[in-house]
């Protein structure tokens, strides 16, 4: 599976453009596209639970963005976000679920940004999050930002939701620097 990033700039080559969704979405994209890390975001009063970042397991399920009807069911093993509820991403944050989509009518929501090399990408994914950050907080009424790697793996959110890190993914992916996707620049913002 390609990520999110891949997909954006080949559009963005193929149209010229990037694709309008709403103003937390376009900057998340703009970021992606900008610096080449895969973007996500959830809408928190969406989330059930912890949200954590895991290995699927059997039974999991996942519902795309933009496709409500489908379901799809993730390989155990596979990097993914979930909550009590069900998969939230696949592939790390590469793709987005329908039932967490950040819309104009969002108020908690956190933007994700990767990197699976931290060694080497960590000091451009923290510009990344900066910019993520500048765009989206003079329509915000709190911007936080919070790391996860090696050594941090649980960041408070709005309402007090957790976003926890399993050491299996690291450990599984060769540990950190470059873990699979750690640091993960988490912004998370409160109109």
């Amino acid at each position: 599976m390609r990520p999110s990033v891949d997909a954006l700039c080949r559009r963005l080559v193929r149209t010229g453009g990037l694709p309008r969704i709403g103003a937390a979405v376009d900057c998340y994209n703009l970021v992606s596209v900008s610096h080449g890390f895969p973007a996500g975001a959830f809408d928190l009063s969406r989330i059930a639970g912890d949200v954590a970042i895991r290995f699927a397991r059997d039974g999991d399920e996942f519902t795309p963005l933009g496709e409500p009807d489908a379901v799809e069911r993730p390989r155990a093993g596979e990097v993914v976000y979930a909550d009590a509820a069900g998969v939230l991403t696949r592939h790390w944050n590469h793709r987005d679920a329908e039932r967490t989509k950040v819309t104009p009518q969002s108020r908690d929501v956190v933007f994700l940004l990767e990197t699976v090399d931290a060694e080497t990408f960590g000091a451009a994914l923290a510009a990344a999050a900066r910019e993520l950050a500048d765009l989206v907080g003079p329509h915000a009424g709190q911007v936080t930002e919070h790391v996860l790697d090696g050594e941090r793996r649980v960041a408070r959110l709005a309402g007090d939701v957790p976003l926890v890190q399993h050491p299996e993914p690291a450990r599984r992916q060769g540990g950190v620097p470059g873990g699979g996707g750690e640091p993960a620049d988490v912004p998370a913002a409160r109109p």
